[in-house]
């Protein structure tokens, strides 16, 4: 009997600044000597911020499969998580947005 093997999970990035993250950030603040808890969480931002666009850097790349898209979207009338898919033999950065966009036009 043949048993399939499951694709790996690969998460690019996540926009939410838990405890961890901010655990994982304890050496810089100590170096930039910032204390209070919400500039801290303010620094922590910052740098998920500057890691997405790392990430999009990083995704300026040719597929040639499709990518399944699990999202939860903070849209102005409140959250939706949503479903979607990048299709096959195209660029990743460009089709992530796009499809975005069509998952929040649709929830």
């Amino acid at each position: 009997m043949m048993t399939k093997t499951l694709p790996r999970k690969h998460i690019i990035w996540k926009s939410q600044i838990d405890d961890a993250y901010i655990e994982g950030m304890q050496d810089i603040f100590e170096e930039n000597n910032v204390t209070d808890e919400y500039e801290q969480y303010l620094w922590a931002v910052e740098d998920n911020e500057r890691a997405l666009e790392f990430e999009r850097e990083n995704l300026n790349i040719d597929i040639d499969e499709p990518i399944l898209v699990i999202a939860s979207l903070g849209l102005w009338d409140g959250r939706r998580d949503s479903v979607g898919t990048l299709t096959a033999i195209c660029r990743i950065r460009s089709s992530i947005f796009a499809t975005i966009l069509k998952m929040r036009s649709s929830t």
